[in-house]
């Protein structure tokens, strides 16, 4: 429990802390913005300006959306029974396959598909020309086509200027990185030579007024090249993984090429896929074709070998006292026919999967009586499908390599199947032979002739039943070829906005505000973050440990003020005096620092360096504790410069008493000037620190402590000299003044050791020269600076 309340202790104070911080660096913000707003004004306007222009400058990109989807069928086809069997037969051998709605969006976004549709359009010539500062691409309204005569050689670019509806001229004609100087002026639809051959011109008359006087660049690369330019700004993805839909997105700078680019890949596409089907049926037609012809030959022999026999015996019907048992006869013949039919069929499948040159050929679909073997066939061909389609692209690829294994490995499974089924329907036929042969052999008193006769029917019927069959197939695949489709159906046709999707002005001009803010604010960041000035009471409490007894305001006096020490009081009776109240609340403070044991009190005041502010302090902090009716006298311990002094009053002073030129204290002090007694620094002796040394100081407080109730020492600055730590052991409590914007923060360190170190006790902060407004200034500074400027030699006083 006790380690569960600390930890949110420790918490609570790490959110104030950030709290804090975060403060800080947002009143920092705010005064660096306060007072250079009009760099910032500045540097945002021009920024904002800088990016409306560049956006005026960019080309306009309109988008057009497509959505296909891809229809799962049976048949044969990229996505139907073809892409599942090839699928399952490749993960069977161990070859990973994707998604075929991933294939066919791969498809859509091949350079094999663009160059068909850059050819369809002429896409390998583009016409530019500008509209303002903002380059615009032509399509269906341009001024004129440009027609080469001659074929495409080399990539060229040149600019055509529109004198008038009937004339233009042509110049910077540029190819193969070679400026031409050839500049030509002509007629729209007359034929001119160039270095690149001949060209033509034609204008369009609907649109040619338009661009009269205008510029129009054309360039001309190869079709490969615009492919490649175009099919990147088509992507090709699908709608959700569990649908069939394909969404279709393009990207261009002239929104009706884009809507057309879109609508002839969809053409294309759907052609692409009737092809592939069609591919497998010619292949079967084309072996169906062979084969019926060969059969014809063999029917047309058997056919004459048949009336040849009739003719020469003389045969029109055979005994008819048989009818009963040759019924039976003719079952068994019938049955005996199909499997020899079978078997003939599969003896010709045979011989072709046997056949080298057929190796990357599609096997015909021919009915067989046993349902694997069909399946085989179907899923070699399905495979052979799909691996065709990918050669288009690649034929190195990994995958293509696994296919044609598997390929093998299906062909030489289907041949093992065929050759299986051979054997087997070869025993059957000869089993049906047998039984044939026992029901001849039973017909002893049918004729030979007629023996002879039923072979040759026999032959004749087995090759007028392939013959038929082979024509049925031959109308089925004609049928096939006449009605094949794509298995697409376009569900959205291209769509957009009128409006441009790129550029965003208003994005720009965000970005270049962002920018105006972001280098004025890095460049006065940088130098606040190079500042050593101390800039806040809070650096002063993360550096240090020392309490903060008083913070003053910043007090503006003029030269003449700073002359002048009675004048340089603050008046403490004016209620709304800032200053005033920050001394009554140092002195409030200072109650706490020297407790109530003792109502006498020694009060000694240093610094880090000049100009920190310490002698302005310690005069109002005498002149406060003076007016809360208390016996106040302030000395001038800085007698090496005597700064107080010369603000105050010069007499005897303070060296006098050291040096034991003087016994009475009386003799130093002066009070006719302000409301407490003051105490000069005197003659600059040659020997500060020994005279302070001295134990005549502490008989000098002593001799006060009975008199004044605050005895308050003005005394050098800390890190010059020693006077300060030699003063600070008659002091009660030291108060270190530290000047906010002057102060190095760097020192802050050392001011801490001076309390840990003990050469100076009960030493406290006081701030001086602080913000009203309790912002944050800023500023930079190098280096410490501790100059003093002390000599050592005698001043004459002055009275």
């Amino acid at each position: 429990m006790a380690n569960n309340t600390v930890s949110s202790t420790v918490n609570q104070a790490e959110l104030k802390e950030e709290s804090i911080n975060f403060q800080q660096i947002i009143g920092i913000c705010i005064v660096i913005l306060q007072k250079h707003w009009m760099w910032f004004l500045t540097s945002v306007v021009l920024f904002v300006v800088l990016a409306f222009v560049y956006s005026r400058t960019q080309p306009q990109v309109y988008q057009r959306t497509a959505v296909l989807e891809i229809e799962d069928n049976n048949d044969s086809g990229s996505m139907g029974r073809a892409g599942r069997g090839a699928n399952m037969l490749l993960e069977l051998n161990g070859v990973s396959v994707g998604n075929s709605l991933q294939d066919e969006t791969f498809i859509l976004q091949s350079y094999r598909l663009m160059e068909r549709v850059v050819s369809r359009l002429g896409l390998d010539v583009s016409y530019d020309t500008k509209d303002g500062l903002r380059p615009i691409s032509l399509f269906s309204i341009r001024p004129f086509n440009v027609v080469f005569q001659a074929p495409f050689s080399k990539a060229l670019a040149f600019d055509v200027k529109i004198l008038d509806e009937n004339s233009f001229e042509l110049k910077n004609l540029q190819f193969e990185d070679f400026d031409s100087e050839f500049n030509y002026k002509g007629t729209f639809g007359r034929p001119f030579s160039t270095p690149v051959g001949k060209i033509v011109l034609n204008k369009n008359s609907q649109y040619i007024s338009e661009f009269v006087g205008k510029k129009i660049s054309i360039t001309r690369i190869s079709v490969k090249d615009a492919a490649k330019i175009y099919v990147k700004r088509i992507s090709a993805t699908p709608v959700d993984k569990q649908s069939s839909l394909i969404q279709l997105v393009c990207q261009d700078v002239n929104k009706k090429r884009a809507e057309v680019l879109l609508s002839t890949l969809l053409d294309v596409y759907r052609e692409d896929i009737i092809e592939s089907k069609n591919r497998v049926a010619e292949n079967t037609s084309k072996f169906i074709e062979e084969r019926i012809g060969l059969i014809e030959q063999d029917l047309i022999k058997v056919e004459g070998s048949l009336a040849r026999f009739k003719e020469k015996y003389n045969i029109v019907d055979f005994q008819k006292s048989a009818e009963a048992f040759l019924q039976q006869q003719g079952t068994a013949r019938n049955l005996a026919l199909d499997y020899e039919t079978q078997l003939s069929v599969a003896r010709y499948l045979e011989s072709y999967l046997h056949s080298k040159s057929k190796d990357d050929e599609f096997i015909p679909m021919l009915d067989l009586g046993d349902a694997g073997i069909q399946q085989e066939i179907s899923a070699y061909n399905d495979i052979l499908i799909e691996k065709k389609n990918l050669e288009q692209n690649s034929t190195n690829s990994p995958v293509i390599r696994d296919m044609n294994e598997a390929l093998k490995a299906k062909r030489a499974s289907i041949l093992a199947g065929v050759r299986s089924y051979v054997n087997s329907v070869s025993l059957k036929a000869q089993k049906a032979r047998t039984n044939e042969n026992v029901l001849n052999s039973a017909m002893s008193e049918v004729p030979q002739k007629e023996r002879q006769a039923n072979d040759i029917q026999r032959q004749q019927i087995l090759k007028e039943n392939l013959y038929n069959y082979l024509l049925n197939k031959r109308e089925e695949v004609a049928l096939q070829l006449a009605i094949n489709e794509a298995n697409i159906r376009v569900v959205e046709p291209p769509y957009g906005n009128k409006r441009p999707i790129a550029p965003r002005t208003m994005i720009f001009v965000l970005v270049g505000f962002v920018i105006g803010l972001a280098l004025p604010s890095a460049y006065f960041g940088m130098l606040y973050s190079m500042d050593t000035a101390l800039r806040s009471r809070k650096e002063v409490e993360d550096a240090m440990s020392l309490p903060i007894v008083g913070e003053i305001p910043r007090w503006e006096m003029s030269e003449r003020s700073m002359r002048d020490g009675i004048k340089n009081l603050i008046a403490m009776d004016q209620n709304n005096n800032s200053v005033a109240e920050a001394f009554r609340l140092l002195r409030y403070n200072l109650n706490f620092m020297v407790g109530k044991k003792d109502s006498k009190h020694v009060i000694m005041l240093t610094s880090s360096s000049p100009s920190q502010g310490k002698t302005f302090v310690s005069r109002n902090l005498s002149h406060i504790l003076a007016q809360a009716r208390k016996r106040v006298v302030l000395i001038d311990a800085d007698i090496r410069k005597g700064t107080q002094s010369s603000l105050l009053g010069h007499g005897q002073g303070l060296t006098a008493y050291l040096n034991n030129d003087t016994d009475s204290y009386e003799d130093l002090l002066i009070r006719d000037k302000t409301d407490f007694d003051f105490i000069p620094s005197g003659i600059i002796p040659p020997n500060p620190a020994e005279l302070l040394m001295n134990s005549r100081l502490e008989e000098l407080i002593g001799k006060l402590k009975e008199v004044y109730d605050y005895i308050v020492i003005d005394t050098t600055p800390a890190f010059q000299v020693a006077d300060a730590a030699i003063v600070s052991r008659v002091a009660d409590v030291t108060l270190f003044v530290m000047r906010i914007g002057v102060e190095d923060k760097r020192i802050m360190p050392e001011v801490e050791k001076l309390q840990t170190s003990g050469k100076i006790k009960n030493m406290c902060i006081v701030l001086n020269g602080c913000r009203m407004h309790n912002g944050y200034g800023y500023g930079y500074g190098y280096g410490y600076g501790y100059g003093y400027g002390y000599g050592y030699g005698r001043q004459s006083q002055k009275k």
